[in-house]
């Protein structure tokens, strides 16, 4: 459910949120100064302390979980790249016809394989198209492999080929996989949760010592979306500012296009 929904709109509404949490913690907190005692002060001043110390572990723990899973996507573009330029360099053991079969193929498979890296969020038909198209090229490259292991006259060439060809499958499944994983949603609402408690927390504790939230407050509230934002931005990778770089597959798409112009109409 969150994930549909921008991470700036869910920073923003969380820091107006934490702002009014400060407002009312504030009132509620003015309501009962006259009455509260020195030792009443430092048990709300040690209750606040804990909440933000709460709300620090739960920041560098839900950091962490998303910072992980954006180095494991980039590390599955990088994975699948290397496991589509094997494929590519074992393609040359082939005969001449299979070999310029699978070159095509494998072409096909990469112009779809950087068509999906490139989409948004909201591009599910689009995508779903990219997806199928890698699906029938794979089954296209799998073919080729069974044809050059029936043939028998080079079968440690096709069984190069087919282990390069089984292990781009697998490559695509990891990736995919990859950019499914994100933060669970239940440790994200606990943060917000978290996040509006110790708003209020910081506005009670400034009313019970009869003085307006100081600017610093506001700061620290700030820092906090902003941290929300990244934490929600790198969990979110078909959308935001921070991207996973596809230039490896890019890079790598170049390279067989320069090969296939080369090579001229009869490797297509």
């Amino acid at each position: 459910m969150l994930y549909a929904i921008p991470s700036a709109l869910v920073s923003i509404l969380l820091l107006a949120l934490m702002g009014v949490g400060i407002v009312l913690g504030h009132r509620l907190g003015k309501t009962r100064a006259q009455a509260c005692t020195e030792a009443w002060r430092e048990h709300v001043n040690s209750i606040q302390s804990a909440v933000l110390a709460l709300l620090a572990l739960l920041l560098a723990f839900t950091f962490s979980l998303a910072l992980q899973r954006f180095d494991d996507r980039s590390q599955a573009v990088v994975d699948e790249a290397n496991a589509i330029g094997t494929a590519l360099l074992r393609a040359d053991l082939l005969p001449a016809q299979l070999r310029d079969e699978a070159r095509s193929v494998i072409g096909r498979y990469l112009d779809a394989r950087v068509q999906e890296s490139a989409l948004r969020l909201p591009d599910t038909e689009s995508r779903r198209q990219a997806n199928a198209a890698a699906a029938q090229a794979q089954a296209a490259l799998w073919s080729v492999g069974v044809r050059a292991a029936q043939d028998g006259s080079a079968s440690m060439a096709s069984f190069l080929f087919v282990q390069a060809v089984n292990e781009l499958i697998d490559s695509f499944g990891r990736r995919n996989a990859a950019l499914e994983r994100h933060v669970p949603e239940l440790v994200t609402t606990l943060l917000f949760a978290l996040l509006l408690l110790a708003g209020a927390t910081l506005g009670y504790t400034a009313g019970v010592a009869a003085h307006r939230p100081s600017m610093l407050t506001y700061v620290l509230v700030c820092v906090m979306a902003v941290l929300v934002f990244v934490v929600l931005d790198l969990d979110r990778p078909r959308r935001g500012i921070i991207q996973v770089s596809h230039g490896a597959l890019v890079e790598l798409q170049s390279t067989l296009q320069q090969d296939l112009r080369r090579a001229g109409p009869a490797a297509r």
